[in-house]
C-alpha cells in the first residue's frame, strides 16, 4: 500500500470536502439577498417553462406577425432586432447572480415615420426560416445543431453568427432557455469520470466524470457546470492560460455572458473557482522567459475591457490578478508548465493547488 499517496488523497478530499461545505453556506447567503432584492427585477430574471406546444403557438404568432409587415411594409408597421444584450444601459451585475438583462424583448414592433430598410427585410426574412425549422422541430420533438440549422441555407443566413443571433433573440423574446427551441450548439465539452445521469430526453448517459470545456464557454458545459453544482453540490474549478482571454473565460463561466445575460439563471456560477494559472505565480513557477510570451496590442486592450467590468471592479482579487497581468505585459499558456515535466501539471501543480487551497 502506498501510504505517501493515502495521505495525499484524504489531505485533498477533506480540503474540497471543506471547500464544499463554505461555499452552500455561501450560496445560502445569496439566496437570502436575492429575496431581499427588489421585487420587479427578480422576476425578470425568471425564465418560463413552456411545454413544446406552447412554443410553438407563440412561435406561430410572431411568424404571422412578422409576415404580415413584411408583405404591408408600411410606415411604421416593420418587426425589427432591437437586442440590447451587449449594452450596459440594459444590464445589471450583481455578484451572487451575474450579468442579468433588464429588457428581454429582443424583438419589437417599432413605430416610424420610414418604412422597413431592404436590411431590416432581409433580417424577417431570416427570422421567419429559423422560426419555420423551430416549429418543425418542436412539433417533431427533433433537435439539431446550430451548425446544421446554418448549412440549411448558407445562402440566406450568410454565416454561422446570424443564426446565432437570432436563436438568442428568439429564446430572449419568449423568455425561455435557448435549448427549449431544440437547436443545440455542436458537442464542445468533455466529460469523464464515474457519472450517470438522465436527460429530460429520457435518454440515460452512463460514463465516467470530468467535465471539461475547451476554449471558449460553450452554453452545453455551462449548463452541465451548473447542473452539477444544483443536484450534487459539486466545486467547480477554472484552469485556463494566464491571459487575457483565460480571465475572460472564467468570467463567463462565473457570472455569465453579455450576449446570454437573459438565461444567466442556467448559465452562471458564481460559486466557481479560478485554479490557475494565475499571473501572480509567475515568479513562483520558475517558468524560463522563452516561454513567456508578449501580449498583444489587441490582448492589452481587451483586458484593459476587462478590468473596466463591474464583475472585475467589484472582485478584488480578480482585479488584482488582472492587474498584474497587465503591469507584466506577458502572457503564459498552461503547455508552459509541461517545462519541468509532462507529468508537472497533473501530478505536481494542480494536486498542490488544490491541497492547499490556493484558489480565487
Amino acid at each position: 500500500m502506498d501510504c505517501g499517496h493515502s495521505v495525499f488523497t484524504l489531505g485533498l478530499s477533506t480540503k474540497i470536502e471543506q471547500l464544499r461545505r463554505e461555499l452552500i453556506l455561501q450560496e445560502s447567503s445569496y439566496i437570502a439577498v436575492k429575496e431581499t432584492a427588489n421585487e420587479n427585477f427578480a422576476s425578470l430574471n425568471r425564465l418560463r417553462q413552456l411545454s413544446n406546444g406552447e412554443i410553438v403557438q407563440e412561435l406561430k404568432q410572431l411568424k404571422a406577425s412578422i409576415e404580415n409587415n413584411i408583405w404591408r411594409n408600411e410606415k411604421g408597421s416593420k418587426i425589427i432586432n432591437c437586442s440590447q444584450r451587449k449594452s450596459w444601459s440594459n444590464l445589471r451585475f450583481t455578484y451572487h447572480t451575474g450579468v442579468s438583462m433588464l429588457c428581454k424583448d429582443a424583438l419589437q414592433s417599432k413605430r416610424g415615420s420610414m418604412k422597413a430598410t431592404q436590411r431590416q427585410i432581409a433580417y424577417n426574412w431570416k427570422l421567419i426560416k429559423v422560426i419555420g425549422i423551430c416549429i418543425h422541430l418542436l412539433e417533431t420533438n427533433a433537435t439539431i445543431t446550430k451548425r446544421d440549422l446554418y448549412y440549411t441555407d448558407t445562402a440566406l443566413f450568410g454565416n454561422q453568427n446570424v443564426v446565432d443571433r437570432i436563436l438568442n433573440d428568439l429564446a430572449c423574446t419568449l423568455q425561455i432557455p435557448r435549448n427549449s427551441l431544440h437547436c443545440v450548439a455542436s458537442p464542445k465539452g468533455l466529460i469523464a469520470g464515474d457519472v450517470r445521469f438522465s436527460m429530460k430526453s429520457g435518454h440515460f448517459i452512463h460514463g465516467s466524470f470530468e467535465d471539461k470545456g475547451k476554449g471558449y464557454p460553450d452554453v452545453s458545459t455551462r449548463l452541465m457546470v451548473r447542473f452539477l453544482w444544483d443536484a450534487l453540490k459539486l466545486p467547480s474549478f477554472v484552469l485556463t492560460d494566464a491571459d487575457p482571454y483565460g480571465l475572460e473565460i472564467l468570467c463567463i463561466y462565473k457570472y455569465g455572458s453579455k450576449e446570454m445575460s437573459f438565461e444567466v439563471e442556467n448559465l452562471s456560477l458564481p460559486l466557481i473557482k479560478w485554479l490557475g494559472v494565475l499571473p501572480s505565480e509567475f515568479s513562483k513557477l520558475g517558468i524560463p522567459k522563452k516561454l513567456m510570451v508578449p501580449m498583444t496590442r489587441n490582448e492589452r486592450n481587451k483586458l484593459k475591457s476587462l478590468i473596466e467590468t463591474p464583475y472585475i471592479m467589484e472582485n478584488e482579487m480578480l482585479r488584482k490578478e488582472a492587474t498584474v497581468l497587465l503591469e507584466c505585459d506577458q502572457k503564459i499558456e498552461i503547455e508552459a508548465l509541461y517545462n519541468s515535466s509532462f507529468n508537472y501539471l497533473l501530478e505536481n501543480y494542480i494536486p498542490y493547488k488544490l491541497r492547499s487551497g490556493l484558489w480565487i
